[in-house]
């Protein structure tokens, strides 16, 4: 009955307040459909594809980690060298 009352003509839920996570959100949502992602061969990387964005993703990782570290030190020196003098 509650349920009735919450969708509109075309079945949508326009605001269910339940709470429950777990298999029951899942099945309900789902609808059905599989949500596995299978790529075509044509998608599929090569190898020196996979290394190189391995590779790239390190690079910009290593990159982000220097923007934070070179921030640190010059905040320390900041700190230390003219607002505590």
């Amino acid at each position: 009955m509650q349920q009735k009352k919450l969708e509109e003509k075309n079945g949508r839920v326009i605001g269910s307040m339940d709470a429950g996570g777990g298999q029951r959100n899942e099945q309900r949502f789902s609808h059905g459909r599989e949500t596995t992602y299978t790529p075509t061969p044509g998608q599929q990387l090569t190898r020196s594809e996979v290394r190189r964005y391995t590779w790239y993703a390190l690079l910009a990782a290593m990159l982000i980690a220097l923007v934070f570290a070179v921030t640190w030190i010059l905040f320390g020196l900041f700190c230390t060298k003219i607002w505590f003098a």
